[in-house]
């Protein structure tokens, strides 16, 4: 029977990327792959020249999404005159300079207010990274982990169990059901390469694969969305 780890995304905010072609920067509902696989590599240790490495796990993870707690949207305006000062870049302090240096940069940035997901995560085969080394990672992770942004810093710790489960819904419907606000209404989001029949679900194409060596986002997957009650599986 598969086995999958459970991650708890909880947070005072939260903010998952999604289609964006103007200085607004939206949020998508859940957790998207690529933010997933690029927490997952940042807990792993790996850099920037890791690129490929990042794309090659973001393709081989399978997973699966509940709202324990649902978000308040929320939207902040930013204005930053990049030419001047110095700022805090992923690897760490930065200095004025550079391409984005052409004086004040406005930006919408929108986040998920006091959600609380849970995660069950698999691998679609034993190539390496293992789901053994995911769960050293998450439990000592190499580098601070982030729940999209820099600035959402997770309210407690990222890993919390591993499970044995027939599918993702499984790992998820079962697990952890006192911490869901509204147990006979939970929303679920689960990649449709589980394979499962689903009753009164939606389809959503999602363009969440992003190729890291050019960081550039170009391919859509299917994922059902639906709502289910967890104390019916309970």
């Amino acid at each position: 029977m598969p086995e999958f780890l459970l991650l708890r995304f909880e947070g005072p905010m939260q903010s998952w990327g999604r289609e964006a072609i103007d200085p607004s920067r939206p949020t998508g509902a859940f957790p998207r792959t690529s933010a997933i696989a690029g927490l997952l590599a940042n807990a792993l240790g790996w850099e920037h020249r890791d690129a490929q490495r990042t794309t090659t796990l973001q393709d081989r993870l399978r997973y699966a999404v509940r709202e324990d707690r649902p978000p308040s949207r929320m939207w902040d305006f930013q204005t930053a005159d990049l030419s001047t000062q110095s700022g805090w870049g992923r690897w760490g302090p930065t200095d004025p300079g550079g391409g984005s240096s052409d004086g004040t940069h406005i930006q919408r940035k929108e986040y998920l207010a006091d959600a609380s997901f849970l995660v069950a995560l698999g691998l679609e085969d034993a190539a390496a990274p293992t789901l053994d080394e995911l769960e050293a990672a998450l439990r000592a992770p190499a580098r601070p982990l982030f729940l999209g942004r820099k600035s959402c810093p997770p309210s407690g710790p990222i890993f919390r169990k591993r499970v044995t489960a027939e599918s993702l819904f499984q790992a998820l419907a079962t697990q952890l059901i006192a911490q869901v606000d509204t147990p006979d209404d939970v929303r679920f989001w689960v990649d449709r390469r589980a394979d499962e029949g689903w009753a009164n679900s939606t389809t959503l194409e999602v363009w969440d694969r992003r190729d890291y060596e050019t960081s550039r986002f170009g391919q859509a997957r299917d994922v059902v969305s639906f709502r289910k009650s967890v104390l019916e599986e309970s």
